[in-house]
C-alpha cells in the first residue's frame, strides 16, 4: 500500500477512535490550555515515525496566553522564541459521525495551521496535565510545565486561577 494512502487510512482510524471521547466546550478548553506546555513527542505515519526531544536533539515549548488578552501564542525551541502569533479554539463537524470535534487554529505570520482532536487531560494529583492534538498525518503530545507562573506558584495553583 502506498505510504500516502496508508497515512490517510491511519489518520481516519485515529479520528474514528477519538470520536468516542467526550467533547468539551471551546471556552472550557481555552481555560485549560492557558500556560506553558513542554513537547514530549510526535507520532506520524501510524506510529512508524516517532519523534521526541531525545531523538531530535532539541526541546520545544508552546505558550498559550489567555483568550481575554487576545489569545497570544508563542513557541520556543531550546528556550529561544521561534514563532509568535495567536490561537483560536472551535468545534467543527468530523469526517465521520455527528459528534463535534475540538480544533486548535494557530496563526503565525498570516499562516494558520489546524490541529484537530484537541484534548487536555487533567491529572487527579499534583502532577502535570497532558495536551494532545493531531494534524492530518501526526499526533502531538505535550505536558504542562511544573511551574508556569513568574511567582513560582505550583501548577495546581495556576490551574485554579483559570477555572
Amino acid at each position: 500500500m502506498a505510504k500516502s494512502k496508508q497515512a490517510a487510512l491511519t489518520a481516519i482510524a485515529i479520528g474514528m477512535s477519538l470520536l468516542a471521547l467526550p467533547v468539551a466546550a471551546p471556552a472550557q478548553i481555552a481555560a485549560q490550555i492557558v500556560g506553558v506546555w513542554e513537547w514530549t513527542g510526535t507520532g506520524c505515519d501510524g506510529g512508524a515515525l516517532v519523534l521526541t526531544p531525545g531523538t531530535e536533539g532539541y526541546t520545544e515549548q508552546a505558550e498559550f496566553g489567555s483568550p481575554d488578552t487576545g489569545a497570544p501564542y508563542r513557541r520556543y525551541r531550546n528556550g529561544l522564541l521561534v514563532a509568535e502569533g495567536t490561537y483560536a479554539i472551535s468545534q467543527v463537524p468530523p469526517l465521520f459521525g455527528d459528534v463535534l470535534v475540538d480544533v486548535l487554529d494557530v496563526t503565525v505570520g498570516g499562516e494558520t495551521i489546524r490541529y484537530a482532536y484537541l484534548r487536555v487531560v487533567e491529572t487527579a494529583w499534583d502532577g502535570p496535565n497532558e495536551l494532545y492534538m493531531s494534524d492530518p498525518l501526526c499526533d502531538y503530545a505535550w505536558v504542562a510545565r511544573g511551574a508556569v507562573a513568574a511567582d513560582g506558584s505550583s501548577w495546581s495553583a495556576v490551574k485554579a486561577k483559570y477555572r
